[in-house]
C-alpha cells in the first residue's frame, strides 16, 4: 500500500501556474463560492442575522479572489526552482492545492472576524482553519487523483491513434536535403532530410543524430540548437523542447502521460520529450504527416 502511494505521488502531473490561464477560474470559483453562501447558506450562515449579510458573503468572494490571485502570481515567481514544469508530479501539485486553500482560509478566518466583531485569537483561528483542513486533507487528492486518471486517459487515447496512423506513414521528407553550419560559419554538415533522426543540445556543442547505412551515427557541431533551428525550413523538422530538434518524419509512436507526451524514431533508442509549449503543433504536424 505505502508502495503504491508513494508511485503515485510521483507520478508526473501538468504545472498550471500561469496567471493569465488561471485568472479566469479564479474568478469563476471566486463567484461560485459567494453564490453558494448567498443560495445555501451553509456552516449555520442561515443563523447569522446581519442588515448587510449579502454583501458580506460578496466580501467572502473577494477575498477568494485577491488571495488567489496573489498565491499563483507571486509564489511561483518567488520559488522559481520549485515550479518547474518537467519535475512537477501528483505530490507536489497535492503540496500547491493544499496551500491554496489552507492560505484562503486563513484571510477568510480573519476577514470574517473583522466584519463581524468575533475576537481575533490565536485559537479562533486555529480551529477556524483546523476545521477546514479536515475537507483539504480527504478532497484534495481525490480531486488530483481524478484529474490524473482524466489527463491520462485522454492523452493516451490520443497518443494511441496518432501511433496507429504513424505505422503505415510515407516518408514526409524524401528526397530533401538539409545543410547546417556551425556558429561562426566554419562547420558544415550537409545530409539527407529523410535519414535526420533528431538534434540534441549538449552544452556549447548540438549532437545531431541520422541513420546512415543502417546504423546510427552521431556528429557534434558547434552550435546552439537556436542557431540551428533558423537554419531549418523543412515542415517536419521542429523544436518540440529545450532541448531537442526531431524529425517528425521519423517518429513510430507517441506516449502520453497526464503531463506531457514523448516521442519513439524508428530504429533509436533515445525517447524525445515534447513539451507543454510545443505538444499542440507538434501534434498537429504528426496528423497531417498522416493525412499526406
Amino acid at each position: 500500500m505505502k508502495t503504491r502511494v508513494i508511485a503515485f505521488l510521483n507520478k508526473p502531473y501538468p504545472l498550471s501556474v500561469s496567471f493569465s490561464k488561471n485568472l479566469f477560474f479564479i474568478a469563476g470559483f471566486s463567484i461560485f463560492v459567494t453564490l453558494f453562501l448567498i443560495l445555501f447558506q451553509p456552516l449555520g450562515l442561515s443563523r447569522f442575522q446581519h442588515p448587510n449579510k449579502n454583501f458580506l458573503l460578496m466580501g467572502v468572494g473577494g477575498v477568494c479572489f485577491l488571495v488567489l490571485s496573489a498565491n499563483t502570481y507571486l509564489v511561483p515567481k518567488t520559488l522559481r526552482k520549485a515550479f518547474v514544469a518537467d519535475k512537477w508530479k501528483v505530490g507536489r501539485e497535492i503540496v500547491w492545492d493544499a496551500w491554496l486553500c489552507l492560505s484562503t482560509i486563513f484571510v477568510l478566518a480573519i476577514y470574517w472576524a473583522s466584519v463581524t466583531g468575533i475576537t481575533l485569537t490565536f485559537k479562533y483561528l486555529m480551529l477556524y482553519t483546523l476545521n477546514s483542513l479536515v475537507f483539504t486533507v480527504f478532497f484534495m487528492p481525490f480531486c488530483v487523483m481524478l484529474n490524473t486518471i482524466r489527463l491520462m486517459r485522454k492523452k493516451l487515447q490520443r497518443a494511441e491513434e496518432i501511433s496507429r496512423r504513424l505505422q503505415t506513414m510515407p516518408n514526409a521528407l524524401e528526397n530533401k536535403t538539409i545543410e547546417l553550419h556551425s556558429e561562426t560559419g566554419k562547420e558544415r554538415l550537409k545530409l539527407r532530410a529523410d535519414r535526420l533522426l533528431f538534434i540534441q543540445s549538449c552544452d556549447n556543442y548540438a549532437n545531431i543524430v541520422r541513420k546512415r547505412n543502417g546504423k546510427v551515427e552521431e556528429i557534434l557541431l558547434r552550435s546552439s540548437l537556436k542557431n540551428l533551428e533558423n537554419q531549418l525550413s523543412l515542415p517536419y523538422v521542429v523544436r518540440c523542447h529545450r532541448s531537442f530538434i526531431v524529425n517528425l518524419s521519423r517518429v513510430r509512436s507517441v506516449v502520453g502521460n497526464a503531463r506531457n507526451y514523448t516521442l519513439s524514431l524508428e530504429n533509436c533508442d533515445t525517447v524525445i520529450p515534447v513539451s507543454r509549449d510545443a505538444e499542440k503543433e507538434v501534434l498537429r504536424l504528426l496528423e497531417d504527416i498522416n493525412v499526406e
